[in-house]
């Protein structure tokens, strides 16, 4: 869930929104702004969030109710400079676990790189690669199923294959006294393609 924390600061407004919009784009999490939370929790959210004050036990347990791993506050405040302090906050463990603060001197503009180079700095390299899926539904039960040569489980598949997206697949599906089944997907981040299989004896 993505909180904003603010002190009486009128510039950067949009940069919840932003920051909300970059996650979704370079990132494999799930994002909750403030609109969405409000929707799950009531109007009440907004306050109860400015009544933390940046308190992360607070913040926790409003991460709690939302039912999120961890909870990203952006605190807004101006000292002559407008300063950015963002707090990654483990829900379960109730700490903070990473923080990154920056200062914009004389009303200057956040760009796309800088607000990705903030998140970057919060959050391990793995969180930056994104996912789609493969869902393969095949008419032979007990064929063996290979992912780029692979070998990812034995049909039925009860649960869609998970795999870095944007990326291109080789499948093989196989199974003894059968002719193979073959074919090549694109699967696009955050996607679900379906591949029907059919073996043929």
């Amino acid at each position: 869930a993505l909180f904003e924390y603010r002190n009486d600061v009128k510039q950067l407004s949009d940069l919840v929104e932003r920051l909300t919009a970059a996650m979704a784009q370079n990132t494999s999490l799930g994002v909750i702004n403030l609109g969405e939370a409000r929707r799950r929790l009531g109007p009440s959210v907004d306050a109860e969030v400015a009544r933390c004050d940046g308190e992360t036990k607070c913040l926790t347990a409003v991460g709690e109710r939302l039912k999120v791993k961890e909870v990203l506050l952006l605190a807004v405040s101006q000292l002559g400079d407008v300063v950015l302090a963002l707090q990654r906050i483990d829900v379960a463990e109730k700490r903070v676990v990473a923080r990154y603060a920056d200062s914009l001197s004389g009303g200057q503009g956040v760009d796309e790189a800088r607000l990705l180079g903030w998140l970057q700095q919060l959050y391990p390299p793995e969180t930056f690669k994104r996912y789609g899926q493969i869902r393969i539904a095949a008419d032979t039960v007990g064929a063996q199923v290979y992912v780029n040569a692979k070998p990812r489980g034995e049909t039925p598949l009860h649960e869609p294959l998970s795999v870095l997206a944007p990326g291109n697949y080789r499948l093989l599906i196989e199974k003894p006294r059968h002719l193979p089944f073959q074919a090549s997907v694109t699967v696009m981040p955050d996607t679900l393609v379906e591949v029907e299989a059919r073996l043929v004896k």
